[in-house]
């Protein structure tokens, strides 16, 4: 068998971190070994280190794309809002709350198990705080545009931050319980919390 290119080596790695970061998302870090990454990806084992220094290096860079695939999905949604002139708030709160594959759920949640009782690698827990700043940073950043129900009465820092905390919380609840009537009632209750403009009846679709 000939030796692999360059450029198949590296769309082999690419490939090997999105296996990871779809894996990790669905099972936990702990969950995944790295067989059963390779496997995944329709690769042998032994190539792994030809890529990777060790799973801890994979960990932290299917973490980083977890969380860049948050970031773009969220960007996308805000970009549609504003350009259909609705409230990028409110559709950034319903798309949260959207059910979706495990895969793609929030990384905040999905793996925020990597933390629990374990000692996950320390560049992991560092990509981990950083890509839930920047999503936290970019929540803001959609509050702060959205309508005030009335001049000078823009949300404040606090209460942007209490409505990030309700949403994510509400996401986690909905996670571990799955589609229930009172977590439809939490997730109606943030959507409420909204500024009088930015919020649409009832919970996500």
């Amino acid at each position: 068998m000939g030796r692999v290119s360059k450029a198949q080596a590296t769309l082999n790695r690419q490939h090997i971190v999105e296996t990871a970061c779809r894996l990790f998302r669905q099972h936990g870090v702990e969950g995944i070994s790295i067989a059963d990454i390779m496997a995944a990806a329709g690769l042998t084992p032994g190539g792994f280190y030809k890529h990777f220094a060790s799973k801890e290096a994979l960990v932290d860079e299917a973490f980083a794309l977890a969380f860049q695939q948050a970031m773009d999905a969220w960007e996308q949604v805000a970009r549609r809002e504003r350009k259909e002139g609705d409230s990028a708030l409110a559709a950034l709160v319903r798309f949260y709350f959207r059910p979706r594959p495990l895969e793609k759920s929030c990384p905040m949640l999905a793996l925020a198990g990597a933390h629990e009782g374990q000692a996950p690698p320390a560049g992991a827990m560092v990509t981990y705080e950083q890509g839930a700043q920047a999503l936290l940073e970019r929540f803001r950043t959609v509050a702060r545009n959205a309508p005030a129900p009335a001049p000078g009465q823009a949300l404040s820092k606090a209460e942007i931050d209490l409505l990030f905390a309700a949403m994510v919380g509400t996401g986690l609840l909905a996670r571990s319980v799955g589609d229930a009537s009172w977590i439809r009632d939490l997730q109606t209750a943030v959507l409420d919390a909204l500024p009088p403009g930015a919020s649409s009846a009832g919970p996500a679709a």
